[in-house]
């Protein structure tokens, strides 16, 4: 079987869509004191780069793949996730990663849309950590809702389970690109791996990451 490669992470520029409240990502080597151009005759192209840690996709720190469609901020419970529980369950038993694909990438480029994504209750991201999972990733900003602009804060509950049980969470993963290669018999005989590689930064909260699935 040839190896397919399917990459996971969404592109860094500057119509990047941010979680509200977070920095926004800057690159810039034209302005006077910010990097080298060769425009001004400098010798070289060299960007100066400001991201937060939580911009794009990325892993948050704490302190192989099921398809799921869901609606527009629905609540997801554990029950909702009953036709992949034996799934989980295979996954938690081999200490692998839990990628939920909710269709969400789609809304990538529209801020008001994509922050409107499905997300897990508190009940389900704890049975979550009880199946044994090690890592759990999302095609969303968050596995908790995203509150709306002027809205009152949403809970945290989902973050506090997985992260209280040193689980990391991927965010903002690009699935689309899995349609048409990715199988159901595929997962289950364990022939797709996944890689999630945070920058190798010291004592932060998490680091964007480059990520890739590939199957053979």
């Amino acid at each position: 079987m040839s190896r397919i490669i399917v990459d996971l992470s969404h592109p860094l520029d500057d119509s990047t869509v941010t979680y509200p409240g977070d920095p926004v990502h800057y690159s810039c080597c034209n302005a006077e004191g910010k990097g080298f151009s060769l425009e001004r005759n400098e010798g070289a192209n060299l960007h100066s780069l400001s991201i937060g840690t939580h911009t794009g996709t990325h892993i948050d720190a704490p302190g192989t793949s099921c398809l799921m469609i869901v609606r527009s901020r629905q609540q997801v419970e554990w029950h909702d996730l009953q036709p992949f529980h034996d799934h989980i369950a295979r996954a938690g038993a081999t200490k692998s990663a839990l990628v939920l694909r909710t269709g969400w990438s789609k809304h990538w480029n529209s801020l008001s849309e994509y922050r409107a994504h499905p997300f897990l209750s508190g009940d389900c991201a704890l049975q979550i950590v009880a199946a044994g999972i090690r890592v759990i990733g999302l095609d969303t900003f968050s596995p908790d809702e995203t509150p709306l602009p002027d809205g009152p804060l949403t809970a945290a509950d989902a973050h506090v389970a997985l992260l209280g049980a040193g689980i990391p969470i991927a965010e903002n993963l690009r699935l689309d690109d899995l349609d048409g290669v990715w199988t159901q018999e595929d997962d289950d005989a364990g022939r797709w791996t996944i890689s999630l590689l945070p920058l190798r930064l010291t004592a932060l909260d998490g680091s964007p990451i480059r990520a890739v699935a590939w199957r053979g």
